[in-house]
């Protein structure tokens, strides 16, 4: 067990300054993805969240009150298509789902290193807790987790379901398991509503929904340090 857990730190050493360059190509060019209509401006970030929703001053004229939610939600989707599009161009330039494969096909043990790959850098004996090797080892695991969940978030939406409100509850963002992001907001409250104060419940939606995003992204990194540690005990008692 000690051996294959020095095992697991070797390629997690080299992998890792590859495996964050390579994940930063298709997230790179996502980012900023923007759809405008008469009325309605998205903006979504990186990781597939929306950045910015903002209704445009004519909005009345355009979309009237009853359309409002229905006329965001629409919108939301085409910026989705559309970073689709982005995100389809960019994992197929440069073989880049090769090269991620390759990656992390070493990672994991299943394949041998990439040709292009920087050798491995020489680390003494792991000894877990005695060496301190453990905390270390966590927070590779964690960084290898962060940039693989990157890519998932470029190439997916995002998989697990959040909810942002703003204008006292009236306006409500939902984030559903399957990426589709939707409106809903109270007729009755948007007709007494201005466009600054419609922007200011969007922007408070959007940011607590990309709050409650990030908490169970930090759970699902929480979830594979916790996983680490188990490893690491079963290696320190040898397995009993």
């Amino acid at each position: 067990m000690e051996s294959d857990l020095h095992s697991l730190v070797e390629r997690l050493h080299r992998v890792l300054p590859a495996l964050e360059a390579l994940t930063a190509e298709p997230t790179a060019q996502v980012s900023g993805v923007t759809q405008s209509t008469d009325a309605v401006s998205v903006m979504l970030a990186a990781d597939g969240l929306p950045l910015r929703i903002e209704v445009h001053p004519d909005w009345r004229r355009t979309v009237g009150l009853g359309e409002f939610a229905r006329v965001v939600t629409e919108v939301c989707q085409e910026t989705a298509r559309a970073r689709a599009d982005v995100v389809a161009d960019a994992v197929s330039a440069d073989q880049w789902p090769e090269r991620f494969a390759a990656l992390l096909g070493y990672l994991t043990g299943e394949a041998p290193p990439p040709p292009d790959l920087p050798p491995a850098v020489a680390l003494p004996p792991t000894r877990t807790r005695e060496s301190g090797a453990l905390p270390a080892l966590v927070a590779d695991l964690v960084r290898a987790s962060a940039a693989v969940g990157e890519v998932a978030a470029a190439v997916n939406q995002p998989g697990a379901r959040a909810v942002g409100t703003g204008g006292r509850g009236r306006l409500v963002l939902v984030l559903h398991e399957s990426g589709a992001l939707r409106c809903s907001a109270d007729p009755d409250w948007v007709a007494g509503r201005d466009t600054q104060e419609l922007n200011d419940a969007l922007a408070a939606a959007v940011a607590e929904l990309r709050a409650a995003r990030a908490a169970t992204a930090d759970q699902e990194l929480l979830q594979t340090a916790k996983a680490v540690l188990a490893v690491d005990g079963q290696a320190s008692t040898g397995g009993r």
